[in-house]
């Protein structure tokens, strides 16, 4: 009765989430499991370079041949289910417009993901996930600006009890930050002493400031791109990642 009990629970929880099929549940399962080791992965290649077994590399170029596969998957997708080269050649030349609004989201994804980089070798991957979950106040505010759909007051409770959580654990870090410094300056001269707490602060500072830089620019490229998905539903969908 126990397993069968606890069975039942699971398989609520999963179908509140909208999990309710088994082929969801892998899907979100891998997903998660994939952004989580990418992150790990990402940190470990960025962080104390005299202790890491990662070759150097330049995450930009990684990520402008990373755009370019997508790219060719992209086109590929559409060679397959859309249309042929010539079919491609003219929606291309048809939807110029189109092109040119999605440029401003593409732009905000590219800094978005360079700023992963950054902000990976400021954080460790604990930290910023959690910090991460900003994003979701944020898409909420944002979303409820772009198309005017007020959230429930169980959403905003939602959205508030996220960024309260955000603050509980950053604070923690805060305070161990300060203590350090403090410690810090009680062993070293004066001179570096006056100088030392706020530059620990100030690396702080400046790892939220990316961070939320961040997140403003995912945010923005998601509900943009939702806008666009929205006000343009006769153009494909491979069509407008090719764009992305």
């Amino acid at each position: 009765v126990g397993g069968s009990g606890g069975s039942w629970l699971l398989a609520r929880k999963m179908a509140i989430l909208g999990l309710d099929t088994t082929t969801k549940r892998v899907v979100f399962f891998l997903y998660m499991g994939l952004w989580c080791s990418l992150r790990m992965l990402i940190y470990a290649s960025v962080g104390d370079r005299s202790s890491s077994v990662a070759p150097l590399y330049n995450p930009t170029s990684l990520l402008f041949f990373s755009s370019l596969v997508k790219l060719g998957l992209s086109v590929a997708f559409f060679l397959y289910s859309d249309g042929t080269v010539w079919e491609l050649m003219a929606q291309l030349r048809g939807h110029g417009g189109l092109f040119l609004r999605y440029f401003l989201p593409a732009l905000s994804y590219a800094v978005y993901d360079n700023l992963t980089f950054v902000n990976l070798s400021l954080f460790d991957p604990v930290t910023y996930c959690i910090l991460a979950q900003l994003r979701i106040v944020v898409t909420g505010l944002m979303w409820t600006a772009f198309f005017g759909t007020w959230l429930s007051r169980n959403q905003w409770l939602g959205l508030g009890l996220i960024f309260v959580g955000c603050v509980v654990k950053e604070a923690g870090k805060w305070a161990e930050t300060t203590a350090a410094a403090t410690a810090e300056t009680s062993v070293v001269s004066s001179a570096v002493a006056s100088s030392a707490a706020p530059a620990v602060m100030w690396h702080l500072l400046f790892g939220l400031a990316m961070l939320g830089l961040q997140i403003g620019c995912g945010v923005f490229s998601s509900v943009f791109n939702e806008t666009l998905l929205k006000k343009q539903p006769v153009v494909g969908v491979n069509l407008q990642n090719m764009f992305m």
